[in-house]
């Protein structure tokens, strides 16, 4: 059922409950169409001709991706479901931003949305913890924080000869990359977050913090039964795309 407003030319639909295929404005006017025939529409050509442009941030992506597979690493997709433990407890995180829960989880492992990419990098290397080394895996996804969508960065390698130089020289191929050369890297305090006592940094572009490496306790480590030294780095996308200046 539709109803028109006088004077003016916008519709107000009522579907019935039996239409759940009717999910979206353009499912209606779809509807219309083929009530009205699509044979007479008729055909106008378009005065305006418009060349398709990738959004700003998509040049950021690309670049971070072929980065990541300029370093050997291997991208992976992981579920933005997550828990309490696995994304704060066993990581040593604090949750200084709103946390996003589900209502009526169907699971344990399945609770909130996560906040980091770091946990489900670890649990996928302790998944496939029976293969050879080294491992280097990274990836670029969604997190929600404040229950809105953010983008960040996420990379992790096992391997037996890595360490802090390792990974600090997986930071600066990044930077170089994206063309960054005012950044720096400043300690972290002994327990804020996965890292090694020592063996952790935040990285810093100007004043701007743009996300933190380091070597990986052993500890944390061993919550996902991971014997081998790792060495990660997760970063702020958003925050990145800010402070770099041209990401083309």
């Amino acid at each position: 059922m539709a109803v028109a407003r006088a004077g003016t030319s916008e519709l107000m639909f009522t579907m019935p409950r039996w239409r759940f295929d009717l999910l979206h404005p353009v499912d209606l006017v779809e509807e219309l169409a083929i009530g009205h025939g699509y044979e007479d529409l008729g055909s106008d050509v378009p005065k305006a001709t418009l060349t398709a442009q990738p959004r700003h941030d998509h040049h950021l992506r690309r670049r971070l991706r072929a980065s990541m597979q300029g370093l050997g690493m291997m991208q992976i997709q992981s579920l933005t479901l997550s828990n309490e433990l696995d994304q704060f407890s066993h990581m040593r995180w604090v949750p200084n931003h709103e946390v996003t829960s589900i209502t009526n989880p169907i699971t344990v492992d399945h609770t909130i949305l996560r906040q980091h990419l770091l946990p489900g990098l670890l649990k996928l290397l302790a998944s496939n913890r029976h293969h050879d080394l080294p491992q280097s895996v990274y990836e670029l996804g969604t997190v929600v924080r404040d229950h809105r969508n953010a983008e960040r960065l996420a990379f992790i390698t096992a391997e037996r000869s890595g360490g802090f130089a390792a990974v600090r020289g997986r930071i600066q191929a990044l930077c170089n990359d994206l063309g960054v050369k005012d950044w720096r890297a400043e300690p972290l305090e002994e327990g804020d977050g996965p890292w090694l006592a020592g063996r952790g940094a935040k990285i810093l572009i100007g004043e701007t913090w743009v996300g933190c490496f380091g070597e990986l306790d052993p500890a944390v480590s061993s919550v996902y039964e991971l014997r081998v030294p790792l060495n990660a780095a997760e970063l702020d996308v958003d925050a990145l795309m800010a402070a770099v200046s041209d990401p083309v």
